[in-house]
């Protein structure tokens, strides 16, 4: 039997469900482009284009390499080119919001990206992983910083047990020390737009949404096109700075936590994934992957589910569907139209 080599996200797949780690890093199926999230896409051009804004260059012509390779691939171009503009406006918006909020770790100094790091803890094992990025704070100690895309921020509980930047880290400080995780989100909700009336004042409700500073400099020429002066705003200006301070929570779409992590947490995390790699290796021996059926995670989360569902009660392979629904991983797959 080969050698395992496990990587991070390998082991988070493994952790939920055998069978989904099975589809996915034995058999190397990935969904086909078409039939990917939006969601996911979202999430993979965002991090693409502030990546390449971490090398200090300009993210545009990478977005629209990744927006060709989608639609060569069969994606809906409508729906492809909306996903972009809005990528842009949000990655823009990003760098914007960083380059003027106060941050007393910084300014951070980029030390790395897709860090490669390894380690064999035991005979026939070796834990892999990439690290997207590594930066240095302003007294020079090195974080991870993970650059998450998520529709919905989580709460201090999950930065303080995510598993997977978990294992990035027990990786790296068999090298050298990291002092913990720097999670920056993005919130990929699309910020409320702000609408106008023929007063020149937002609509009843609007002036209480929290929304970006972009939706208000939209809302800006409308206002001033539409403007009647009133009673407390005797001029548009004047409307607009009490906007400012009312609507504007750019805050929410971007934050940043630095997380540490105890040696203690560390044997924790460790003991996990000896027992997951347990299980793979059990499961191999067997020839059975296990699947972990869940009634809410399944069905709306899982790329696989259609299949394996399919699969689980033909109890065979359902070799027209693999070929319909999924493509074998390559390189072109893996790079999803970016440049190397």
């Amino acid at each position: 039997m080969d050698d395992l080599a496990l990587s991070t996200s390998a082991f988070r797949d493994a952790a939920q469900c055998l069978k989904k780690y099975e589809y996915r890093w034995v058999e190397e199926l990935v969904p086909l482009a078409r039939n990917q999230s939006e969601a996911l896409r979202r999430g993979l051009w965002i991090h693409r284009c502030l990546e390449m804004s971490d090398w200090g260059q300009d993210f545009q012509p990478e977005l629209e390499r990744m927006l060709e390779w989608a639609i060569g691939q069969q994606v809906d171009s409508a729906k492809a080119y909306s996903l972009a503009s809005e990528v842009s406006d949000l990655c823009n918006e990003y760098l914007r919001h960083w380059s003027e909020e106060p941050d007393t770790m910084g300014p951070w100094q980029l030390a790395g990206t897709e860090v490669p790091v390894q380690f064999q803890p035991a005979e026939g094992v070796k834990l892999t992983a990439t690290v997207d990025c590594l930066k240095k704070d302003n007294q020079g100690r090195l974080w991870i910083w993970e650059r998450k895309c998520l529709s919905e921020i989580p709460d201090s509980d999950w930065r303080g047990v995510d598993p997977q930047t978990m294992l990035q880290l027990v990786l790296l400080r068999t090298g050298e020390p990291v002092m913990g995780v720097v999670f920056d989100y993005v919130w990929t909700k699309n910020p409320p737009v702000l609408r106008v009336k023929k007063d020149g004042m937002l609509y009843s409700g609007d002036d209480e949404k929290q929304t970006t500073m972009r939706r208000l400099a939209e809302a800006l020429p409308e206002i001033r096109r539409n403007w009647r002066p009133h009673l407390d705003f005797p001029t548009p200006d004047a409307y607009v700075q009490w906007l400012y301070g009312r609507v504007i929570a750019d805050g929410l779409w971007f934050q940043r936590y630095p997380t540490l992590r105890g040696d203690a947490h560390l044997l924790e995390n460790m003991q996990d994934v000896a027992d997951t790699v347990r299980a793979i290796v059990e499961a191999r021996r067997r020839g059975h992957y296990r699947r972990a059926w869940h009634p809410l995670f399944c069905p709306r989360f899982c790329p696989y589910m259609k299949l394996c569902a399919n699969e689980y009660q033909l109890g065979q392979r359902n070799e027209a569907m693999r070929t319909t629904l999924f493509a074998h991983a390559d390189q072109n797959m893996w790079d999803q139209g970016r440049s190397n």
